[in-house]
């Protein structure tokens, strides 16, 4: 395939690189300063200024999550060669996965529907192992007039944002794959390891611990000494040697903090028994941690920050620009009905790895450069997400967080929580 840039040196990007290929990358462009002249994979990572004096033409890629600013920058500086890649991070099936499982082995000729990156890597796998498979690639349904002997071929879809026009257009073909739906045999079994959890906890109460600087030591020892079901997350675990509290279960959204602090997290097996991450892009840096569940989300962009709420997480668990919304909805699906909040804030200052963000703030310094913005507006929507699916299915969700700008639930204070939850282990 054609070497690209990638624009965007956040935690898209790896999933993007992994994906294709560091071979076929150039450079990583980023309007950072800070992160210009470093390296991500072995890729440096350059300002747009030094791609439009150095390119060739060559097609940029856009892997940040937000990237409506970095469109209309680019068509300012006249730069319209550029498409917009699915969160790949997140992961996704491999041209030898969708091959397999579109059963082309017998096919002579096959319609493709959509143009991305995914696309121009399944082409080039293709073409490096099936020479004798043709593929008639339509971009969109405007792009070209099919013959009905085409209605007839398989038709693997590739194409993110399918409107009622697009599956107007699709419904005249035959057999059709969907390429975003289709799993690894290894991502099938994570996916049945977590049907155990549900209704585990039928009809019992939890407390899920957040990581707000409002947390207070004592709140967690109360926890542990009345044996309370909780929940922690990310980095919650810098706080384990000034407590004997430690949570049931362990939840990881963060794809940056999971890359970063890997070696730690992979510990954390010893002493955190039920450990969920969200999915990842496997590279030569990252790999799956045995003992681990992990759980998914679409690498579909509709589904990025859309809040989502998941009633079955073997399905996958939908982002709400916060961990807190993660811990919800395995919460609901393991069977709680009454969730408690502690130590969530809301109240975020600028960059999410900054200090006064966090209870472990004052002992902890982030190794990340940046975590990235926080969107408390977005992560305010996702609770309100939250709360009309609670409502909706007899679970109750409660804040007791001391301040803090979250006012979606109904406020308790922590000593009602512990009159309220018995020992329910």
């Amino acid at each position: 395939m054609n070497k690209i840039y990638v624009f965007g040196a956040g935690n898209n990007a790896y999933g993007v690189i992994s994906y294709i290929g560091c071979e076929n990358v150039i450079a990583i462009i980023d309007n950072e300063e800070k992160k210009q002249g470093d390296n991500l994979m072995g890729i440096p990572i350059i300002s747009l200024d030094d791609y439009i004096d150095n390119n060739n033409g060559e097609q940029i890629v856009i892997s940040a999550a937000i990237y409506s600013e970095i469109v209309n920058q680019l068509e300012e500086n006249n730069v319209y060669n550029y498409s917009i890649a699915p969160m790949l991070v997140r992961g996704m099936a491999t041209p030898t996965d969708i091959y397999r499982e579109c059963e082309l082995e017998q096919d002579k000729e096959i319609v493709i529907y959509g143009r991305n990156i995914v696309v121009d890597k399944f082409i080039d796998y293709i073409e490096q192992n099936y020479k004798e498979l043709e593929l008639k690639i339509i971009a969109n349904y405007k792009d070209v007039l099919c013959c009905s002997d085409d209605f007839d071929k398989k038709t693997v879809v590739f194409k993110e944002d399918i409107d009622e026009e697009d599956r107007k257009f699709l419904s005249n073909f035959r057999f059709k794959y969907d390429a975003y739906d289709i799993m690894t045999n290894s991502r099938k079994e994570k996916i049945k390891k977590l049907s155990q959890y549900k209704n585990k906890y039928k009809n019992k109460k939890c407390v899920i611990v957040c990581n707000g600087p409002s947390l207070q030591m004592s709140d967690l020892e109360k926890l542990y000494d009345e044996n309370i079901c909780t929940f922690g997350c990310n980095l919650i675990y810098n706080i384990y040697s000034d407590t004997y509290w430690r949570p049931d279960f362990y939840v990881i959204s963060e794809f940056g903090i999971y890359k970063t602090y890997y070696n730690e997290i992979s510990k954390l097996r010893k002493v955190n028994k039920d450990m969920f991450v969200k999915g990842i892009c496997e590279t030569e840096f990252i790999k799956e941690l045995d003992g681990v569940n992990y759980y998914y989300e679409d690498c579909r962009r509709k589904y990025y920050g859309n809040a989502i709420f998941s009633d079955d997480i073997t399905k996958g668990v939908y982002s709400g620009y916060t961990v807190v919304y993660d811990m919800i909805q395995i919460a609901a699906y393991i069977g709680f009905t009454e969730i408690y909040l502690i130590g969530a804030d809301f109240s975020y200052n600028g960059d999410a790895a900054q200090k006064g963000n966090h209870v472990y703030d004052s002992k902890f310094k982030d190794k990340r450069k940046t975590a990235g913005m926080t969107y408390i507006d977005c992560s305010i929507n996702s609770m309100k997400v939250a709360k009309r699916y609670a409502d909706s299915n007899g679970i109750k969700i409660y804040n007791a967080t001391r301040g803090g700008k979250l006012e979606v639930f109904e406020r308790k204070s922590f000593d009602e929580v512990l009159e309220k939850i018995d020992n329910n282990k």
